[in-house]
């Protein structure tokens, strides 16, 4: 049985496709116009855009600010894109840049969203001795985080909410288990990358400490732990 061919595709679902049609043609003249010189290229760009055009229509305060975020990570790794070939040596330096931005805008997330979903619980207790109890706990225990792990951003959540949202980190080709793997792998990462310039046995044939489809993979990684914590919060 085909299951598309069984589906009704109304009005607004064909004035959406042909909006992202014409939008995405447009952005394919735009980029290679601008030095974009494979499809795999103007792909990624097109599909970052997207996301934050998506994302953009329930957002949360702190997906908004993430959202901003990740896209100037995004924008360092363009720029790498563009100048590695030229001068691979400088280019480098752009993407721990965009790695550390990427996983800082992470920790923000982490940081508003429980912020922002605690501040909605505690409406009813305004200007009480408990909800500046909790506030001052919460307050607290954000200034200790620096490094929100899974098992902490875990904790933190269940702690404030009573709402495990690594329980929805899982998406295609990903269960909560690897992704939470991936996320503390890639915080790890992130700390190499602040402390090392280089690898430790740098020279001429060294490893870089941060490879490009790595990169884009650790972006894409965050991307989905934010949209699967906020369709969690929204269920809750």
């Amino acid at each position: 049985m085909n299951y598309l061919a069984n589906q009704v595709i109304n009005e607004a679902d064909i004035s959406i496709i042909c909006k992202y049609t014409a939008w995405s043609i447009l952005s394919l003249f735009h980029l290679r116009s601008i030095g974009y010189t494979s499809m795999q290229e103007v792909g990624d760009h097109i599909n970052r855009l997207y996301w934050g055009m998506t994302t953009s229509k329930t957002m949360s305060k702190a997906v908004s600010t993430f959202a901003a975020a990740i896209k100037d990570a995004e924008s360092l790794l363009m720029l790498f894109d563009q100048m590695h070939k030229n001068d691979p040596e400088s280019a480098e330096v752009l993407k721990r840049a965009s790695l550390v931005m990427a996983v800082t805008a992470w920790e923000t997330y982490v940081e508003d969203r429980l912020s922002e979903a605690v501040e909605v619980r505690l409406k009813a207790l305004s200007g009480s001795a408990v909800g500046k109890f909790v506030s001052d706990k919460l307050a607290e225990e954000l200034k200790r985080l620096h490094n929100p792990t899974a098992e902490k951003t875990k904790r933190l959540f269940l702690d404030f909410l009573d709402v495990d949202v690594t329980l929805d980190w899982k998406w295609a080709n990903s269960d909560p288990a690897s992704s939470k793997k991936s996320l503390d792998n890639l915080l790890a990462k992130r700390g190499d990358a602040v402390h090392r310039a280089k690898p430790q046995n740098s020279g001429p044939s060294a490893p870089h400490l941060v490879k490009r489809d790595d990169l884009e993979k650790a972006i894409r990684l965050l991307k989905n732990l934010v949209e699967s914590t906020e369709r969690c919060l929204r269920e809750d």
